[in-house]
């Protein structure tokens, strides 16, 4: 049997992150929803789906009782794929949307940093 040569293609670590930290493109978007990982180069969240497509491409991270912890972080949506046809509390599709940051300044890659740092749970596999 041949063996596959995997080629990983993140230059980060990914960290899972807890369950109470969130992402939102902005500025009006309903793609907003609970971060599962990031990395210094992105991050994947699920969300509740609607019929409306974003176009955004400028993202926040929120944390509840804090608030708005990093604005307007540039990115790229990487994949945007279903997860489950239904969500706990609706009847929605659920789905994992991951972006990629895009030209960060050097202080908002201090801050996605100091984000990891207090909201990290583990690095993810």
């Amino acid at each position: 049997m041949g063996e596959f040569a995997y080629q990983e293609r993140r230059h980060h670590h990914r960290y899972q992150t807890r369950s109470d930290v969130y992402a939102a493109f902005m500025p009006r978007s309903t793609k907003r929803g609970q971060i599962i990982d990031i990395s210094m180069s992105g991050l994947a969240f699920h969300y509740i789906a609607d019929r409306k497509r974003s176009g955004e491409r400028r993202l926040s991270l929120i944390v509840p009782g804090e608030g708005l912890f990093l604005n307007d972080l540039h990115c790229s949506q990487i994949s945007d794929i279903l997860v489950s046809n239904t969500g706990l509390f609706t009847a929605a599709p659920i789905r994992r949307c991951s972006v990629a940051f895009q030209n960060l300044k050097p202080e908002q890659a201090s801050l996605v940093a100091l984000f990891i740092n207090r909201y990290a749970l583990e690095a993810a596999v």
